[in-house]
C-alpha cells in the first residue's frame, strides 16, 4: 500500500467515526471536537459502532478497526496540540493533553483489553493452513507459460499496454514467487536502481568463485542477484532467472510504447500516462492463482509461500547456521522465523512420530 492510499484509508476512517459521532452526540460539529475530554465517553460509544461492538457477545465485528481509530485519536489530539501551540490557542492545547490523559486512563478498560482478548482467541482458533506443493506448482507453471505466450505475442503483434502489463503483472507474480518475497520488496523495486546494479550483477571475485562447490558455480552463472531494501531498512535479496532477465529487459524497453509515464520510478509500473505508481504484487499473485488451478488458490498468497518455504525447510531439519541464512533471505530475522513462519506443532509431531 503506497503512502497515498495509507493516508486515504485515515482519512476516511476518522471521517466514518465523525459521522457517528455526531449522531451520539449533537455538539460534535468538527473532528476537533472528538478530542475534547467532555465527549470522551460518546467518542468510546463512537468507536464501538463503527467497529461493530456485541455488548452481549463483549466482541468487535472489527477489532482491528477499533485499534486504528484509537491511534488514529492519538494523532489527531496531538496534530490539534500541535496547532495550538503554533497559533498560541491555549484552550484547544489544554484539552487535546486532557484528552489523551484521559485516553490513557480509560480507553484500555473500554477497548483495547477486549480488543487484545478477541484477537488472541481469534489467532489460536484460526486454521493453520498453508499451500499444497501441487498447488504452488500449477501457479509457477502457470506463470512460466503465460509469460512464454505474451513474449510471443508482444514479438509478433508488438508491444500494446495490455501486452506490457500482462509481461509486468505475470514477471511480478514470478519473481515474488520464485523468491518468496513480500509484495512491497519487489513492487516498488526502482527503475534506476535496477539498470545500475543489473549491470554489476555478474562481477564477483575469481578467488570466491573458484573456492565454491560446483553446483553454487552453476547456480552463480544461471541466476543474477539484486539487492533491494526490506523491512526496517533491511537489504533483501533478489535472485533473477535468465527469463526474468529477459522480460525485464522487454518491459524496461518498451515502457514509452506501453505508455507509462516518464515520471513513474518504478520497474513493475501502471503503465498510464498519469500513474505514478507501481503494481501491486498482491493482486497479481492473486489473479494469477485463481487461473492456475490450484485446490486451494486462497492459500497462494505471498506470507503463505513464505510459510511454506519454511515448512519445507523444518522437514529438512537445517542447521542453525543454513536456518540464519534462509531467515536472512526471507529479510527477517531468525527468531521471528522460529516464531511465526514453522510449521504448527500438532501437524509436525504426528508426522515425526510415525
Amino acid at each position: 500500500m503506497t503512502c497515498r492510499n495509507i493516508v486515504s484509508e485515515k482519512m476516511r476512517r476518522i471521517a466514518g467515526l465523525l459521522l457517528e459521532a455526531k449522531k451520539i452526540c449533537p455538539n460534535v460539529e468538527s473532528a476537533k471536537d472528538l478530542i475534547d475530554p467532555s465527549n470522551f465517553t460518546k467518542v468510546v460509544q463512537a468507536v464501538r459502532v463503527c467497529s461493530g461492538f456485541n455488548a452481549s457477545t463483549q466482541a468487535f465485528a472489527s477489532p482491528s478497526l477499533a485499534n486504528k481509530l484509537g491511534q488514529s485519536l492519538a494523532v489527531l489530539a496531538e496534530l490539534v496540540i500541535s496547532d495550538a501551540i503554533e497559533t498560541g490557542n491555549t484552550e484547544y492545547e489544554y484539552k487535546a493533553e486532557q484528552f489523551l490523559k484521559l485516553k490513557s486512563f480509560k480507553w484500555k478498560k473500554n477497548i483495547s483489553s477486549k480488543v487484545y482478548k478477541q484477537q488472541c482467541k481469534q489467532t489460536w482458533e484460526k486454521p493453520k493452513k498453508i499451500p499444497l506443493t501441487a498447488d504452488t506448482v500449477k501457479l509457477n507453471q502457470l506463470i512460466l507459460n503465460k509469460t512464454k505466450e505474451t513474449k510471443q505475442k508482444i514479438e509478433s503483434d508488438g508491444v500494446t499496454t495490455s501486452l506490457w502489463r500482462e509481461l509486468a503483472s505475470l514477471t511480478l507474480s514470478n519473481v515474488i514467487t520464485f523468491n518468496r518475497r513480500r509484495p512491497g520488496e519487489t513492487q516498488f523495486l526502482n527503475l534506476d536502481w535496477y539498470q545500475t546494479h543489473i549491470t554489476k550483477a555478474d562481477e564477483f571475485h575469481d578467488e570466491i568463485y573458484q573456492s565454491l562447490p560446483l553446483p553454487q558455480k552453476l547456480a552463480l552463472k544461471r541466476l543474477t542477484l539484486i539487492m533491494t531494501r526490506g523491512k526496517k531498512g533491511r537489504g533483501v535479496p533478489i535472485m533473477l532467472t535468465e527469463d526474468m532477465v529477459e522480460s525485464l529487459t522487454i518491459l524496461n524497453e518498451n515502457r514509452e510504447a506501453a505508455g507509462v509515464s516518464g515520471e513513474n520510478p518504478y520497474v513493475f509500473a501502471c503503465p498510464s500516462d498519469e500513474s505514478v505508481q507501481p503494481l501491486r504484487g498482491h493482486q497479481c499473485l492473486k489473479q494469477h492463482a485463481k487461473q492456475c488451478g490450484a485446490k486451494h488458490p486462497s492459500r497462494l498468497t505471498a506470507t503463505n509461500l513464505r510459510k511454506h518455504l519454511a515448512t519445507v525447510s523444518q522437514i529438512l531439519n537445517l542447521s542453525s547456521s543454513e536456518l540464519e541464512q534462509l531467515a536472512n533471505h526471507l529479510g527477517h530475522d531468525v527468531n521471528v522465523h522460529r516464531q511465526y513462519y514453522r510449521l504448527p506443532q500438532d501437524i509436525i509431531f504426528p508426522g515425526q512420530n510415525q
